[in-house]
């Protein structure tokens, strides 16, 4: 199986960290984002994923090769396609065309889930989308069933027709099938707003007779601006996630959830609860809570809750709240 994930959005709300890293490389929960969630989606497949398809936008080759790192440790071979410019979701999957063959994995990498992926294979349907139950639909792409199988989909309804908004997780059995809607779809011109849509596309599926059926997840977690980034952290940071044998913790109160990365040093300090604390990064005299600081940074004397500090970063001084972007200095 070969999965495709698009990610050539901007991350404008989590500026200014999204300047220099894509949102799906950001750190959360003590893990990167798109690590926490092939995480997901390999250790629930009971298939082997051959191939994945990276949808890129303006990024550059330190992104590609940051991105052949992080796949060293699943075994899978890596491929890039350009999407620029963005002209809708159903346009970024059309980029990758050459893996929409035979079984596909579309997953998008900007929230956190927990899909199930075993028995694709043996499933009686054409695909699978997964959902989850939500309270207000009116906020969320949805999809409409009957007897099981997925009969519409509707885009933020004003009526109550379905509350399983789409999590933005795909699976379809025969991948041509999908490019072939993909195909049509780019050259009638079929848009919304400017835009190529991937429900579109679904719809003309579906209107062919093509059964997806619905998989429910139990959690959906934004990550797309810095207070939802920070919710998500506090919400895996709970899943009994704590700091590694490597880290160095000298004369200082550690209030879980915690986790500190291997290499870390925490001297003199408060730390917690829901903090994460990155590779290499030293924190000296400082009282800290609700925050991800970034690998390889260093902060003293700084008091600070609801933060998020990147890479590569210096603070001094007493600061009640931070959301400094990669290779910054900063002296209070």
């Amino acid at each position: 199986m070969k999965m495709i994930i698009p990610m050539a959005g901007k991350g404008t709300r989590l500026r200014p960290h999204t300047h220099t890293t894509p949102k799906p490389l950001m750190m959360v929960g003590g893990k990167i984002m798109l690590g926490e969630i092939l995480d997901t989606l390999t250790s629930t497949s009971d298939q082997r994923f051959e191939e994945i398809g990276f949808i890129l936008g303006d990024f550059d080759k330190e992104v590609q090769a940051n991105l052949n790192q992080l796949l060293t440790g699943y075994n899978i071979r890596s491929s890039f396609f350009l999407q620029d410019p963005p002209l809708g979701t159903g346009h970024a999957i059309h980029q990758a065309k050459p893996l929409l063959n035979g079984e596909v994995l579309v997953a998008y990498a900007d929230t956190i889930f927990d899909a199930d992926l075993s028995g694709l294979s043996d499933l009686d349907a054409d695909g699978v989308i997964w959902v989850k139950e939500v309270e207000n639909p009116k906020a969320y792409g949805v999809v409409v069933e009957e007897n099981g199988i997925i009969t519409r989909f509707v885009e933020k309804p004003t009526e109550p027709v379905s509350n399983k908004a789409i999590i933005g997780v795909y699976y379809f059995r025969k991948g041509e099938e999908l490019a072939k809607e993909l195909d049509a779809l780019i050259a009638e011109n079929r848009t919304v707003k400017g835009e190529y849509q991937l429900t579109d596309a679904l719809e003309a599926l579906v209107n062919r007779g093509f059964r997806f059926r619905t998989r429910t997840v139990r959690y959906w977690l934004d990550c797309g601006n810095v207070q939802n980034l920070l919710d998500t952290n506090r919400f895996l940071l709970g899943m009994n996630r704590h700091q590694a044998p490597a880290s160095q913790v000298e004369n200082s109160v550690i209030i879980p959830p915690v986790f500190l990365a291997p290499g870390a040093v925490v001297r003199n300090s408060v730390v917690g609860p829901n903090v994460s604390v990155g590779s290499g990064t030293t924190l000296d005299q400082c009282i800290l809570s609700n925050s991800i600081i970034n690998d390889h940074s260093r902060l003293s004397l700084v008091t600070a809750k609801d933060s998020i500090v990147g890479r590569n970063v210096s603070v001094e001084g007493p600061i009640r709240k931070l959301n400094v972007g990669d290779h910054t200095d900063i002296i209070n």
